[in-house]
């Protein structure tokens, strides 16, 4: 396991300790374990229709309790107060000032985390059920959350479960009146989602489980912490919604404007039919298709028998690896409900690049035909179009270097916004001779492009590497399409005689005070790591890492909000072996400023790149599974493999891993295609592999950028 000391993801609190000190008191009561009685659904609008210990009913659910969350994010204290009276129901007594819940109090919430960076708070949800009736799907639905009405900002949760329109006012109201709300469900962990009951129904003894909530609460939002919340529950056969659409995905980015408009992309919604009653699942995607079907794509069962079927069928081991990734992925689901749903989207709008609001809807009968001649529920996700993986600017790319003209490197970049490649640099510039152009990188804004080249500008020979760089205001002046500058128009950024410089990596900073490139060099004897502002390069360099060891492929952090921490590989602890280290980069090493060291693998570990906005993260590579392949840690979980090469064949390298601007993507280099060395792009978590480039010479060193 990784560990990373300098920048944590969720920041500590003074109360920390306080809150967690009362979570576990609360803990330590929730002794009882009896199922209890299972209350009946209410069918008859009548308060005395059942225990006065339930009121309020609508088609088979059952109000639990009302109440109002005030949470102040300042000082992350919270306080739940149950309301007696609502509108939405008759009367409440079961979860109001319970004398055998903690406190009086039913539903707890303890404040365990922030991020920072995203205004994130990480919340314990503590739901106790104190009467004698055991229920089903019991659930947290936020009814209203705090809004600023003057600028439509507002909190968010951002893991429901689902979201429900049960509890929502009368269907005779106007439509527009109509909402959907987010909403947890507790019990996930059981297959049939039992929330038990106290053992004996006179207390203390309670039932309860623990849910974590992530809230988020922009600064600007500016409104008010009063949270409101329902407590339902459902029965067996009576609950509206499929229970739960667990994900959605998309095979491959879709094309962005007029680029091939009648290519498709497979989706697949995978749910878990809890009452195995859903008549139709749906794909709304309005900006894509436009008014074809009010934006609604129809979505086809998969089929559940012959030879790709899913689910899987799961036997006894050993299981093959398909068979082991399903129940990594589903096994907390039970099996019998879990369906899968297909369709193909094709770019009909010709949007371009971007990120795209779209809806899984399921829909089944209402079980009791009370409310809508329909019910369902929705998933919410974006459609990628352009593999941007987020909102990029004009001008997002992967630049790399290539040997595509046939007789040395030179320097290109794949624009997401066409799905088309460019050359920018050309050497060809009357009887020079041919230099290699390599390892390129681009910075977040985009506007410039530093790489290394073996051309020597003062003799105009060719000798060792030294950094360039490229204006892009200049390479795309005057249109979209890039144009290929020659030497001339090369900007040199360093240029010593004798010594290589390689590996350049910017800052990813909009601050063009620090828009800082760190690199490596041998100017003396061995490589060291150096930086320098690109934005003032008569400044000079800096000298970073003292060691008599090879501290090379710089890679600043991308998460920390400072733009100081660096990460490289050396060799620095003996014995040949290569691992990822870090430090300050804007200070000199020294004994205040020791390089921490990440991995301790017999074997090699380099070319780390840090993903940024989703937190400290790196990917790397590794050829500890026996050739090069591309691991990811995110400092708290174990190393994660993202790209194993599967072929024999295939054995020599996915290599040069690079971070998206957004985080969401990985550009990398690898030969599993046809022993030719290609530019690829994966999701973070490895998936969706895709290829970029595709030629018959090596094309190799990506780097995003630009977005």
């Amino acid at each position: 396991m990784m560990t990373r000391r300098r920048f944590l993801a969720v920041s500590p609190f003074p109360s920390l300790i306080l809150l967690s000190l009362l979570l576990a008191t609360a803990l330590v009561s929730c002794s009882g374990k009896g199922q209890g009685t299972v209350a009946p659904p209410i069918t008859v609008d009548d308060q005395f229709a059942v225990n006065r210990d339930y009121a309020g009913f609508r088609s088979g659910h059952n109000i639990m309790g009302v109440c109002s969350v005030y949470f102040d994010p300042a000082t992350w204290t919270t306080q739940v107060v149950f309301k007696r009276s609502a509108e939405i129901h008759i009367n409440l007594s079961s979860f109001l000032n319970h004398p055998n819940c903690p406190g009086g109090s039913c539903l707890n919430w303890y404040v365990t985390g922030y991020d920072s960076t995203r205004h994130v708070y990480m919340i314990d949800m503590v739901l106790f059920n104190p009467t004698s009736f055991a229920a089903y799907d019991m659930r947290v639905i936020f009814e209203g959350l705090p809004i600023n009405e003057l600028t439509g900002i507002g909190w968010e949760v951002m893991n429901p479960d689902s979201y429900t329109n049960v509890w929502d006012p009368d269907p005779e109201w106007d439509e527009d009146e109509q909402w959907l709300n987010p909403f947890i469900a507790f019990e996930k962990e059981d297959l049939d989602r039992l929330f038990k009951a106290d053992p004996d129904g006179g207390g203390p003894g309670t039932y309860s489980d623990t849910e974590r909530l992530l809230l988020r609460v922009p600064p600007e939002s500016g409104a008010s912490g009063e949270i409101e919340i329902v407590i339902d529950a459902c029965w067996p056969g009576h609950c509206n919604e499929p229970y739960q659409i667990i994900r959605m995905s998309q095979s491959n980015p879709l094309p962005p404007l007029n680029i091939d408009p009648t290519s498709t992309v497979l989706f697949e919604a995978i749910i878990a039919d809890w009452q195995q009653n859903i008549q139709n699942v749906s794909l709304y995607v309005p900006d894509i298709i436009g008014d074809t079907d009010d934006g609604f794509i129809v979505m086809y069962e998969w089929p559940t028998t012959g030879p790709n079927a899913w689910p899987p069928e799961i036997g006894m081991p050993p299981w093959t690896e398909d068979q082991l990734e399903f129940l990594i992925e589903f096994s907390q689901f039970k099996y019998e409900t879990l369906r899968k749903y297909w369709c193909v989207v094709a770019n009909e709008e010709r949007v371009p690049a971007g990120e795209y609001p779209a809806i899984v809807v399921a829909q089944s009968d209402d079980p009791d035909g009370q409310d809508f001649d329909t019910v369902y529920n929705r998933y919410e996700f974006n459609v990628d179009i352009g593999g941007s993986g987020g909102d990029e600017q004009k001008n997002l790319m992967i630049v790399f270097s290539s040997y595509r003209n046939g007789t040395d490197a030179d320097i290109y970049c794949y624009l997401f916004k066409n799905n088309k490649t460019y050359q920018l640099t050309s050497d060809v510039v009357g009887s020079e001779p041919k230099s290699d152009e390599l390892e390129p990188c681009v910075n977040e804004k985009g506007d410039r492009i530093v790489f290394i080249s073996n051309f020597d500008r003062l003799t105009g020979e060719i000798g060792d590497f030294d950094l360039y760089m490229l204006d892009t205001n200049l390479i795309f002046a005057g249109g979209a399409t890039p144009k290929t500058v020659n030497r001339t128009s090369w900007i040199p950024v360093t240029n010593t005689d004798f010594t290589d410089e390689r590996m350049p990596d910017f800052s990813r900073t909009q601050d063009t005070n620090k828009d800082d490139l760190a690199y490596c060099s041998d100017e003396f004897s061995q490589f060291e790591i150096f930086t320098l502002n690109t934005r003032n390069i008569s400044a000079g360099t800096n000298r970073v890492t003292f060691n008599y060891a090879l501290d090379q492929a710089p890679n600043w952090d991308r998460y920390d909000p400072n733009a100081e921490w660096l990460y490289f590989h050396s060799d620095r602890a003996g014995g040949g072996n290569v691992d990822i280290y870090g430090l300050n980069g804007r200070e000199q090493e020294s004994s205040s400023n020791v390089p921490e060291r990440y991995t301790t693998h017999q074997g090699f570990d380099g070319y780390p790149a840090s993903q940024g906005p989703g937190g400290p993260a790196i990917a790397w590579v590794s050829d500890r599974a026996g050739d090069y392949d591309i691991l990811y840690s995110d400092f708290v979980e174990d190393v994660v493999n993202l790209i194993k090469t599967k072929y024999p064949e295939d054995v020599n390298m996915d290599n040069f891993p690079s971070f998206s601007t957004d985080g969401k993507w990985i550009a990398f280099m690898s030969d599993r295609s046809n022993l030719n060395m290609d530019i690829w792009r994966m999701t973070y978590q490895g998936g969706s592999p895709s290829r970029i480039t595709n030629d018959d010479m090596p094309d190799i060193d990506p780097c995003y950028g630009g977005g």
